[in-house]
């Protein structure tokens, strides 16, 4: 794979901390194997923290990439841009810093964001508990009541409070974000 430039630019009036960016990039044939790692730097060569994620490949059997999705977020000052390159990465040689974990407990599951922590439970069908990380603010209060809909006469459908009734899925996972599905 050619290295590829790529322009990002903040067309607002506001100076941001972390400005999220999301793009497609199409790959001719044989132009990237889907199990290739690629990175994103800017201009000085420092990796900006991304998110991939394959939309199409060219064959039924997966081996190369169509469309790539990239996930990055980066601080710019109003009307600034900046330039950045997608290239081949080397193979890891160290534990990869990342952005949101997510941990499982017996009784929960957590995605911490670094400055913002979510708590589901895994034995009951509550909203999730968030925890702002400054250690002087206090914990987001959240109704202890479980899920419900209301239709449009007003009769309440309240989900069930049994484990077997519900169930958590973690549907992506990465540096930039992550995707929780509670249903039931």
């Amino acid at each position: 794979m050619n290295p590829i430039e790529l322009l990002a630019v903040n067309r607002t009036a506001f100076d941001t901390e972390c400005m999220p960016f999301t793009q497609g990039i199409p790959f001719r044939t044989r132009g990237l194997p889907v199990n290739a790692r690629v990175e994103l730097v800017d201009a000085d060569g420092n990796n900006v923290p991304l998110q991939t994620e394959v939309l199409a490949t060219w064959s039924p059997r997966r081996l190369w990439v169509k469309w790539l999705l990239l996930d990055f977020a980066l601080a710019l000052k109003a009307g600034e841009q900046t330039r950045l390159t997608l290239r081949l990465a080397d193979p890891p040689t160290s534990q990869t810093t990342r952005g949101v974990t997510i941990r499982k407990t017996p009784s929960e599951l957590i995605v911490d964001a670094g400055t913002l922590e979510a708590r589901f439970s895994r034995t009951t069908l509550h909203p999730p508990r968030l925890r702002f990380a400054d250690p002087s603010s206090d914990p987001l209060q959240v109704d202890e009541s479980v899920f419900y809909i209301v239709d449009n006469e007003g009769r309440e459908y309240h989900a069930g409070n049994d484990p077997d009734d519900f169930e958590i899925e973690v549907l992506s996972d990465g540096p930039i974000h992550a995707q929780v599905r509670h249903s039931g």
